[in-house]
C-alpha cells in the first residue's frame, strides 16, 4: 500500500478518535451519556440516524447480493419506505417517551417490568447480532485492503469503537457518526464515477451486463416474497433506532430526519445497485460475494482514491 493512502487511513482513524473522546470530555450524568441531554442540531440527529441505518453491512451485503442475484435482490430493500413510515407514524409516539435512556425503558413505561425484562432480552440479543456484522464487516474490508490478518484488522476496528463509546457515550457516538456519513456519502458515489469511467458510460454498462440481471428472476422471486409483506406493514424499528429518536429534541426532528433518510437510503441503494452491477461486469468470475467491493477498490482505484475508499 503507498505511503499517501496509509497516511489517509492513519489520519481518519486518528480524526474518529479525537472527535469521540473530546465530545465525551463535559459528560457528568448518565443523562448526558445516554442521551446527550437531547441537545444535538439537526444536521448531527440527521447523520447519525443515517450512519446507524446505512453501515459496512448494508454496503458489502448490497453489493454483493446483487452481483449474485441482479436487481432481483431490490425486492428486499424497504429501507426507503420503511424509513418514511417512522417518520409518519412512529416518531410521533416517541414523544411521550422523552426522558427515557433505551428501550427498555421504552417497554417499561407502557408495559411496566415485564416488558422493560423481555425488551432488554431480545434488544441486547438484536444489538450483540448487529455489533457482530459490523464488526465483521470492518474487520474484513480492512484485512482485505491493507494485507493485515482478519484478527489485527478486527482487533484494530473493535477496540476504535470501544474506546471512543465507552468514553464518550452518545455524544461521541453522533459525532463520529456524522464524520462517518459524510464520508460515506461521498465516497460511495465516487465509486459509481470510477466504475463506470473503467467501463466507458452508463449505455455500455447495460449492453455488457447479462440480461438475466437487468430483470427479476423467478428462480429467486421466493427469497424474498415471506418478507416483503411482514417489511411493509411492520417497520423494524432497532435499539438502536430507538436510542435516535430518544435523543431528538422534539417531534419535529424526528420526522425531518426520517424524511430525509428515507431519500438517502433511496439514493444510495439506487447507487450501490448499479455499483455492483459494474463490478458484475469487470470482475464475472468472483467466487466470495461479501468481497466484490473490496477486490474492486483493490484492483481500480489509484492512489489516493484508495485511501478514501478504504476509510
Amino acid at each position: 500500500m503507498h505511503v499517501i493512502d496509509i497516511s489517509i487511513i492513519i489520519s481518519f482513524l486518528i480524526a474518529t478518535l479525537y472527535v469521540g473522546l473530546k465530545s465525551g470530555k463535559n459528560i457528568k450524568t448518565f443523562s448526558d451519556y445516554a442521551i446527550g441531554d437531547r441537545k444535538f442540531s439537526d444536521f448531527a440527529i440527521f447523520c447519525t440516524v443515517a450512519a446507524t441505518a446505512i453501515g459496512g453491512t448494508t454496503v458489502l451485503g448490497h453489493v454483493g447480493k446483487t452481483y449474485t442475484l441482479g436487481i432481483t435482490h431490490l425486492l428486499g430493500q424497504w429501507g426507503p419506505l420503511t424509513y418514511f413510515i417512522i417518520g409518519c407514524f412512529f416518531v410521533y409516539r416517541f414523544g411521550n417517551y422523552y426522558g427515557c435512556y433505551s428501550i427498555g425503558d421504552v417497554f417499561y413505561k407502557s408495559y411496566g417490568m415485564p416488558g422493560k425484562l423481555l425488551a432488554g432480552i431480545i434488544g441486547s440479543l438484536y444489538t450483540i447480532l448487529g455489533v457482530g456484522l459490523n464488526l465483521l464487516a470492518m474487520g474484513t474490508a480492512i484485512s482485505v485492503l491493507t494485507g493485515l490478518s482478519y484478527i489485527t484488522s478486527l482487533l484494530i476496528s473493535g477496540v476504535i469503537v470501544l474506546i471512543y463509546t465507552g468514553h464518550g457515550g452518545i455524544r461521541a457516538v453522533t459525532f463520529t457518526d456524522v464524520l462517518q456519513f459524510i464520508t460515506l456519502i461521498l465516497v460511495i458515489p465516487l465509486l459509481l464515477v470510477i466504475a463506470l469511467g473503467k467501463i466507458g458510460s452508463f449505455h455500455n454498462l447495460m449492453t455488457q451486463v447479462p440480461k438475466s440481471y437487468l430483470s427479476i428472476s423467478s428462480e429467486n422471486l421466493h427469497y424474498y416474497l415471506c418478507a416483503i409483506v411482514p417489511v411493509m406493514l411492520l417497520p423494524s424499528i432497532s435499539p438502536l433506532q430507538i436510542q435516535r429518536l430518544l435523543i431528538t429534541r422534539n417531534r419535529r426532528q424526528g420526522v425531518k430526519s426520517y424524511y430525509a433518510l428515507s431519500l438517502i437510503i433511496l439514493f444510495v441503494t439506487i447507487v450501490l445497485t448499479l455499483l455492483a452491477l459494474c463490478t458484475r461486469v469487470l470482475l464475472p468470475d468472483l467466487s466470495h460475494a461479501d468481497k466484490v467491493l473490496l477486490t474492486f477498490i483493490t484492483n481500480y482505484l489509484p492512489v489516493g482514491f484508495f485511501g478514501i475508499a478504504v476509510i
